[in-house]
């Protein structure tokens, strides 16, 4: 396993930056941008000309809040350096005693871990670099190389949790490292469920005679899909087994959903609308 030193980057516990925003502990991503686009708007220097000093200061103050908040690993950092600073030393008597409290736990560290809807379809091993210690504010952390396994089928939002593999602070039991699975648009293929959607384009020639799909599958292979059918607006192929890989059981797939979109000819000659009334009519 590769370990690395670097200088923390530990964010600053000087200032409270929860209170800065104006927001709990416990604030969601959302209520988190809406204060903070609240205070911007607030102390942005343009509508404060009268107090532009302070109208600076407190900007730069609502900016570096919302840098450390909005950001899941710097925010665990500042909750656990928060933690370190009201936390009790460790005792100087010996363990036994039946009157010390139990150590508190670090809050978990969660990071996003993005995968290709291809890496999902077959599984994959993730490289990730994590920093583990985190003695004294303001020292030096040691990286390590951590192999994360993604399952076949794994889904947007699936976490992985790794326990006591996060951050450490002194007196602390070590936070659990969270990653949580971010799944990367497709430019051919919508995921719903275990199923796979694709929408095709086709010509209205195409949808009353017959048209033939091809497709790349996510595993590489060259599928061909011949429909004989006339595709109307709401027809849908299915193809089975050619869905993703059920993450309870691989060896299961959903299946493949094919719509098509239909475009019309934007006018026709005299001529053209005879014709095609015959053809229908006959």
């Amino acid at each position: 396993m590769t370990k690395r030193k670097r200088e923390a980057e530990t964010p600053d516990v000087a200032v409270d930056h929860y209170k800065i925003l104006e927001v709990e502990k416990d604030a969601k991503e959302e209520e988190l941008r809406r204060s903070y686009k609240r205070l911007a708007m607030k102390w942005h220097p343009d509508k404060n000309l009268t107090n532009k000093e302070e109208a600076e200061s407190m900007f730069k103050k609502v900016s570096e809040a919302y840098e450390v908040l909005s950001d899941s690993h710097k925010r665990a950092l500042f909750d656990c350096s928060l933690m370190a600073r009201v936390a009790p030393a460790a005792p100087a008597a010996p363990a036994a005693s039946s009157t010390q409290k139990p150590l508190q736990k670090a809050p978990p560290i969660e990071r996003k871990l993005s995968c290709t809807l291809e890496e999902l379809y077959t599984g994959t091993t993730k490289k990730v670099n994590i920093w583990r210690k985190f003695g004294e504010l303001g020292g030096k952390d040691e990286g390590e190389v951590l192999v994360v396994e993604v399952k076949p089928g794994w889904k947007n939002g699936t976490k992985i949790k790794y326990l006591e593999m996060g951050i450490r602070v002194p007196n602390m039991i070590p936070a659990d490292l969270v990653f949580i699975i971010e799944e990367e648009l497709h430019r051919v293929y919508t995921r719903v469920g275990a199923d796979l959607l694709v929408t095709k384009t086709i010509s209205l020639v195409e949808a009353l005679t017959g048209y033939t799909v091809k497709l790349v599958t996510l595993d590489g292979r060259n599928l061909t899909v011949p429909i004989d059918n006339v595709i109307h607006p709401e027809y849908e192929e299915i193809v089975e087994n050619e869905g993703l890989p059920h993450h309870k059981d691989p060896t299961k797939k959903g299946n493949l959903r094919i719509r098509f979109k239909i475009t019309f000819p934007p006018d026709l000659t005299l001529h053209q609308k005879v014709e095609m009334r015959k053809f229908l009519t006959d």
